[in-house]
């Protein structure tokens, strides 16, 4: 049950564009709070004073009050007295100051042991790196290690966003599992989506040189994604005679292996796939949720997920998907249709069938989104409203 004793709660999100999928997850996490009747907490927002004013105003836009400081721009003076004072005594008197002034009882989804007094609640959003160590350098694996056992010891509870992640917190740190909290989050899908007609899809597919019915993929080209996998069952698909088009948009970079965008890309030439993929790069927003709109399934073939932002999406628009057998997948999206995520045979015979039935698979029921983004605010309020002092 949440707490209707009035608390202020605070949060420090990405100040910038630079990390776009953190700034709407926080802009979907305020927007479940703001919907919760029985509580008046406040939530308030702390970044440094040269943050982005465009990402602050969408925080300010789901109800959050933003406060800004220079003792959250890295290398300002107070930065730096800060994080000497750190450094010695293990926290941060000029920002445990600001927090007090704004009579802040709890910070919440703290990612690092950032030198605070008061109550503190985590947020781990998954353990990609125990389970595809190889997607790692081993200066990442150590460091990773090091930060999610420090802010597990220090935090009053560890928020994961599945209860596949809860697991393998509880497998990571056991002697800390008894702090592990699951809030599911869930994404709100933009107000412009449910207007989306089909001269909007004409202008899409025209920019895009859609020619028939397609699959869309709106994933980084991060290894771990799968492409390659997407590339393999297409060709069986072409040499069984059929002809599918998967569309793919996002960063085509990866920090981690460079060479991996360059190869999908001679793949697909050297193979002749060019009328069945097409890359299409980094697209502005409402052209990504106007391909959602207007494909015949959402794919998402991933090796690996915390909670996937993608799959959230389609879930809020009850948009019909074609995902990997993963666990997180399954219980995300459970009526959604799947492959095994290691066999491009597989991912074959599920386009096939997703072609052949393209009637029925373009939506599908689920919970309402009102009711899920209810459900993801209660179950934070209700982690926080434990160490209210």
């Amino acid at each position: 049950m949440v707490s209707q004793v009035k608390k202020t709660i605070g949060f420090f999100p990405p100040k910038d564009n630079s990390w776009m999928g953190g700034v709407h997850y926080y802009c979907n996490l305020f927007h479940a709070l703001s919907k919760l009747k029985d509580t008046c907490n406040i939530y308030v927002v702390f970044v440094g004073e040269h943050a982005d004013q465009t990402i602050l105003d969408m925080y300010r836009n789901y109800g959050a009050k933003v406060v800004q400081t220079s003792s959250l721009d890295k290398f300002s003076i107070s930065w730096f007295v800060d994080r000497i004072a750190q450094a010695i005594f293990g926290t941060r008197p000029i920002l445990n100051r600001l927090l007090g002034k704004h009579s802040v009882s709890l910070v919440s989804h703290v990612q690092s042991d950032i030198g605070i007094n008061c109550a503190q609640v985590a947020w781990i959003p998954d353990f990609q790196h125990v389970h595809l160590p190889k997607m790692f350098s081993e200066k990442e694996k150590s460091s990773r290690n090091k930060n999610f056992k420090a802010i597990s010891k220090k935090a009053d509870a560890v928020i994961l966003s599945s209860y596949d992640a809860l697991k393998d917190y509880s497998n990571f740190v056991p002697e800390y599992a008894y702090k592990g909290r699951v809030a599911r989050f869930v994404s709100q899908p933009p107000a412009f989506y449910f207007s989306l007609n089909e001269s909007d899809y004409l202008i899409v597919k025209d920019k895009y040189s859609i020619s028939k019915p397609y699959i869309y993929v709106p994933n980084q080209f991060w290894r771990h994604k799968n492409h390659q996998l997407i590339l393999d069952a297409v060709l069986l698909c072409k040499d069984r005679g059929e002809e599918p088009l998967i569309l793919c948009s996002g960063l085509m970079e990866d920090y981690r292996d460079t060479s991996y965008a360059s190869s999908l890309i001679d793949y697909v030439s050297k193979n002749l796939l060019t009328d069945n993929v097409k890359f299409l790069g980094l697209i502005p927003y409402r052209d990504v949720f106007t391909l959602i709109k207007f494909s015949i399934a959402v794919m998402n073939p991933s090796q690996f997920e915390g909670w996937s932002s993608s799959v959230e999406e389609c879930k809020s628009v009850n948009k019909a998907m074609l995902l990997s057998d993963i666990d997180v997948h399954k219980e995300q999206y459970p009526e959604s249709l799947f492959f095994n995520v290691n066999s491009y045979s597989s991912l074959a015979d599920k386009i096939g069938q997703i072609y052949a039935n393209t009637e029925t698979t373009n939506d599908i029921a689920g919970a309402s989104l009102e009711e899920r983004t209810l459900q993801y605010g209660v179950a934070c309020a209700d982690i926080y409203s434990e160490f209210f002092v």
